[in-house]
């Protein structure tokens, strides 16, 4: 039996940001391999191999989201979100790690909840990064109850002994989030899953910037 008679995807229409190296890249090619029309976003890298869509984006402001999501399909199959930054010195500071590694997470999975079609799913690529994100689950929980983009940075604005905590704080957040959303109704009623992806220290395109 092959793979494509257990998980293909012949047809189905699937989104991955940051798929222009890393994790997200290699996502995008097993999915185009598995016979899905993927949508796929890309930063610094375009892509060696052909999908449906190509779209250059900024994932780290409202206005690059906003155009991303105007560039997407009207309906999603899978959403996999996959971009980030690190939190190197020199190269960026706590607030917009903040802002690429989580906050366009939320925003992109709830502009696009709508979009989903029934037994869909949504997933997260966090990191074990995020391990202990049960001791500032509290502090989740604060932030994912802002009103949208601005409550957001109000929020980071007050709170910036964990702004400044960029990577770690940001993957804690994926985590809880999703842990948050898996029994919320706007998922559950509409049969989309959630889930986050926590793998452990890997060679990718990041690497070269933590060190």
């Amino acid at each position: 039996m092959e793979l494509n008679d257990l998980f293909g995807l012949a047809g189905k229409r699937v989104v991955v940001t940051g798929a222009g190296s890393g994790m997200g890249r290699s996502a995008a090619r097993l999915l185009v391999d598995l016979g899905a029309d993927v949508y796929a976003t890309v930063r610094r890298h375009p892509l060696d191999f052909a999908v449906a869509r190509e779209i250059p984006s900024e994932l780290g402001s409202k206005e690059g989201l906003d155009a991303l999501l105007d560039e997407l399909p009207s309906s999603i199959d899978a959403l996999f979100v996959c971009h980030g930054i690190s939190n190197a010195p020199g190269m960026t500071n706590g607030l917009e790690v903040q802002l690429t590694n989580f906050l366009s997470f939320r925003y992109l999975t709830e502009a696009l909840l709508p979009r989903m079609n029934e037994e869909s799913s949504v997933t997260f690529i966090s990191s074990n990064g995020g391990w202990e994100w049960r001791e500032r689950a509290a502090a989740c929980l604060e932030l994912f109850e802002t009103d949208g983009w601005e409550g957001a940075l109000a929020w980071y604005e007050s709170h910036p002994e964990l702004t400044n905590d960029g990577y770690v704080f940001a993957k804690q957040c994926q985590n809880a989030y999703v842990h948050a959303k898996v029994h919320d109704p706007a998922f559950v009623e509409r049969h989309v899953r959630i889930n986050a992806i926590a793998p452990g220290l890997t060679r990718t395109g990041l690497t070269d910037d933590f060190n």
